[in-house]
């Protein structure tokens, strides 16, 4: 997990100060409830105490994930003529992209 000071600004500055202080007891310092390779969730409160979970994104994971497929790309038709592979590794760098996107967004 990254730090929860880094999570807390985060997600002040997507939500704005209105929207972030409808979020109660939303306990940064103990950590996140769950945390995977592009993100992490916070547990708290809504409206009429409603338990809720908050996703956070990884600071710089879209940047860092492109930077990753566009080595790909860059290296597959190197990898490709040294191995004799048949795999289309710069078509698969791109159906990975489109999948790394979609999880990228979080409003869904």
């Amino acid at each position: 997990p990254f730090p929860g000071d880094g999570a807390k600004q985060l997600l002040l500055d997507e939500l704005g100060p209105e929207r972030f202080a409808a979020l109660k007891d939303i306990q940064f310092e103990k950590g996140p409830v769950a945390s995977a390779s592009i993100g992490q969730v916070y547990r708290c409160f809504v409206g009429d105490n409603v338990e809720v979970a908050v996703k956070c994104q990884r600071p710089n994971a879209l940047a860092e994930i492109a930077l990753d497929l566009y080595l790909v790309r860059e290296l597959a038709p190197i990898y490709q003529k040294i191995t004799n592979s048949a795999t289309d590794f710069q078509s698969l760098a791109n159906e990975w992209g489109r999948g790394f996107i979609a999880e990228l967004d979080y409003r869904e």
